[in-house]
């Protein structure tokens, strides 16, 4: 089992980028079942595509971002990239931008494609006094 220790008073908090060479040995076999902690932090997510082979444990960062906007007719399409694949997301939206997350509307809960791409597609109220509405990604 592999064990995450919590940060010591005054360390530096891991951060995407952050690496660990776990072990070295000559012939490996099995796998790990787990790792604990399941996410580093918020934002953070464990690479272990150099586990098995070379000991190496890596954090990487999160960060979706908005790549594009369409209309199409009374749809407003939002595409991304940046996120883990195939993890999950909270798509939000406000009528406030500078709200508190915890006050922002849960729109659909959706999956990153197997690139770390998402598409959602949200109907757009084009009456003049409607107010403005603004979107965010919350990663669980």
């Amino acid at each position: 089992m592999v064990t995450a220790g919590a940060v010591a008073a005054g360390a530096t908090p891991l951060a995407g980028g952050d690496s660990f060479h776990l072990f070295s040995a000559g012939t490996r076999s099995g796998y790990f079942n787990s790792i604990l902690p399941p996410t580093p932090r918020r934002g953070l997510v464990w690479d272990t595509n150099l586990l098995a082979d070379s000991g190496i444990l890596k954090a990487l960062s999160i960060v979706p971002s908005f790549n594009s906007l369409q209309l199409q007719g009374t749809n407003l399409v939002v595409i991304g990239l940046g996120g883990l694949p195939n993890a999950s997301y909270v798509e939000l939206t406000s009528t406030t931008a500078d709200l508190p997350l915890s006050r922002w509307m849960r729109l659909a809960t959706n999956y990153y494609d197997c690139t770390g791409s998402f598409v959602f597609t949200n109907a757009i109220d084009f009456d003049v006094h409607s107010p403005p509405r603004f979107f965010r990604l919350q990663v669980p």
